[in-house]
């Protein structure tokens, strides 16, 4: 345990630390004592432990390594991470009668104001219970709403149709991810008479987004910009799209054409907003629902 705790306080020195997550998952992997000898080992067991206690393969990912830094700051051999197959893990989608239901609960007035808004933008834009708890009001145009978005992926501007933005002007308190999931497991109370299974929330929703964006026949490269993965092409793809649209054209007389449309306009993501399988829904007459 010493020895481990010898690395704890390297990590703690590196990274200028003293409290957060990190530190917890250091200290609880410190109860299966691991050395220099023994921690690729351990690590194992941790890993196999935390499956059996629910966590989810990104959960124990996240704990793998923080471990793994740890050991690599502090000059231990780096264990090698677990393996895991993502397509063991849960991950539920929505089916699109359920987020049509959601929908026309917001429309009926059946939610509340919040409620509503957060579900706009889960349901348009598919962003993460994190992504939600960080908008701001200056987040949000007359016309556009900018995305802070997670997982280091690509910040940018969505263009808000026309029928959503009443929705929207709402208060944006500070909040955390844990208690807009709170919001979610009451909005479903409040629009689905079915009990809420276990590991549904916002993020079934974007799963339920990709899918049926995919399925309406948006390409993949414009579903992967309009969900703000960094990580959905390779570097190559990515930069062949960066040269691809540049800020200026210059014609044969010196003129410079008009730019790509700006983010935050509808025509910016045409190929999206074409054939979004969610937009329609929001924008129907209420008698439809009825």
């Amino acid at each position: 345990m010493a020895d481990w705790d010898a690395v704890v306080g390297r990590y703690m020195s590196r990274r200028g630390v003293t409290h957060g997550h990190p530190l917890t998952i250091l200290r609880r992997f410190g109860a299966y004592a691991p050395t220099r000898d023994t921690v690729a080992d351990a690590l194992q067991q941790y890993a196999r432990d935390l499956e059996r206690q629910g966590y989810r393969p990104g959960t124990r990912d996240r704990h793998v390594r923080v471990i793994r830094a740890a050991c690599r700051l502090a000059g231990w051999p780096v264990p090698p991470a677990p393996a895991y197959d993502p397509r063991d893990s849960y991950r539920p989608a929505l089916a699109p009668e359920t987020v049509q239901a959601l929908i026309a609960a917001a429309r009926r007035g059946a939610l509340t104001p919040r409620q509503a808004a957060l579900l706009v933008l889960s349901t348009l834009y598919g962003l993460r219970a994190e992504e939600l708890a960080r908008v701001r009001p200056d987040d949000v145009g007359p016309t556009w709403v900018r995305v802070r978005t997670a997982k280091h992926g690509v910040a940018r501007a969505h263009w808000i149709p026309p029928a959503c933005r009443p929705y929207l002007a709402v208060a944006w308190p500070r909040t955390q991810a844990r208690a807009v999931e709170a919001v979610f497991a009451d909005l479903w109370a409040r629009a689905i008479p079915a009990p809420r299974p276990a590991g549904v929330a916002w993020h079934s929703i974007r799963r339920a987004l990709v899918r049926d964006l995919l399925a309406a026949g948006v390409p993949d490269r414009a579903v992967v910009h309009f969900l703000r993965w960094r990580s959905g092409l390779d570097r190559g793809v990515a930069l062949a799209a960066w040269y691809a649209a540049p800020s200026a054209t210059i014609t044969v007389g010196g003129a410079a054409e008009a730019r790509a449309p700006d983010e935050g306009t509808e025509a910016a993501d045409a190929a999206v907003w074409a054939r979004h399988p969610y937009r329609a829904w929001w924008e129907a007459d209420l008698g439809d629902y009825e």
